[in-house]
């Protein structure tokens, strides 16, 4: 959300070594019209494939990531499914900090279920992982 990034740009301004981001990450690169309580209105915002874009980050920078912050309302799965891959989980080797917040469907069970259980398969690959 372009409001967001402006708030956090603006909450990091005197930390040199935060670069807050204007768009997020995804399986694939797409451009989301979204709304709802954290858009104001409708607005579009930018998703990346996460595996090319954080590789060319960490071309950018040292060669490590210090964080990274997974909270996308239900497409953390889709996101970790493409860093699991063998060049995701090379990546992920260079990150010191990865938080995921885990996004479920209440109100549908049999959908509950089955995130749960890819959450397990997917924190035992990260953990496998290293």
């Amino acid at each position: 959300f372009p409001h967001l990034h402006r708030q956090a740009s603006k909450a990091t301004a005197q930390c040199p070594n935060v670069t807050v981001l204007p768009y997020g990450l995804a399986d694939k690169d797409v451009i989301a019209e979204v709304s709802g309580v954290a858009a104001h209105g409708t607005e579009q915002i930018e998703l990346r494939a996460a595996v090319p874009t954080l590789q060319e980050i960490l071309m950018q920078t040292s060669g490590t990531l210090d964080y990274i912050w997974i909270n996308c309302e239900g497409c953390e799965y889709s996101v970790l499914q493409a860093l699991l891959e063998p060049a995701g989980l090379e990546i992920l080797r260079h990150v010191r900090h990865l938080v995921i917040f885990w996004h479920s469907r209440i109100w549908a069970l049999d959908y509950d279920n089955e995130r749960k259980l890819e959450r397990r398969r997917i924190e035992e690959k990260i953990a496998d992982n290293g």
